[in-house]
């Protein structure tokens, strides 16, 4: 059939989903509903799936679990599908679920980075072009240490998109003086 039945060990819950019907309301579920139906968008044909996910990126650390979780199950509808996405196509897709299907207006970063990252490698990446470009990283004497604060948040219920918006309004400003000026880092 055309119903997936998905099952989250870290929150405990599952659900059956078919992007025929309106989005979940759970907010995890909400995720793989817009994987699904970006995917589909791309002309992906997503046959009906069981799946069963957890992971240790703390939810809401800050950590980048929404564009992790958007990223694992792009690869693995890809990897079910003949129709086979680049890794770039899969990042727009995580991109594009969380502006249409979780209201947050955020860049490519950690999705790419989700889909593309390398051992002991940093990306270097123009998010313009989506041109990238993986660096060799061992600093010597040095960690790098993450730290859970244990704070939570989401970008859903921050000013981001506010933010974000403003920073538009003030490219259109500029931009009707100096027509060159598309994106903020034209300014300069």
């Amino acid at each position: 059939g055309r119903r997936s039945r998905i099952w989250s060990v870290d929150f405990d819950e599952g659900i059956e989903l078919n992007i025929a019907d309106e989005p979940p309301r759970v907010s995890w579920a909400r995720y793989i509903y817009g994987v699904v139906s970006e995917m589909v968008r791309r002309g992906v044909d997503v046959p009906a799936f069981d799946a069963v996910f957890g992971g240790d990126i703390p939810s809401g650390a800050g950590l980048s679990s929404s564009a992790a979780l958007e990223s694992v199950f792009a690869f693995a509808l890809n990897d079910l599908s003949e129709r086979k996405l680049t890794p770039v196509e899969l990042a727009r897709a995580g991109q594009m679920t969380e502006h249409r299907y979780i209201g947050v207006r955020c860049g490519i970063m950690d999705q790419m980075i989700s889909l593309l990252g390398e051992r002991d490698r940093v990306m270097r990446l123009d998010c313009r072009s989506l041109e990238y470009e993986m660096i060799p990283f061992r600093p010597e004497g040095c960690r790098l240490v993450l730290i859970d604060s244990m704070v939570s948040h989401s970008l859903a219920g921050t000013e981001y998109n506010l933010r974000r918006s403003q920073c538009e309004r003030g490219v259109a400003i500029i931009a009707r003086h100096v027509p060159r000026v598309t994106l903020l880092r034209d300014v300069g």
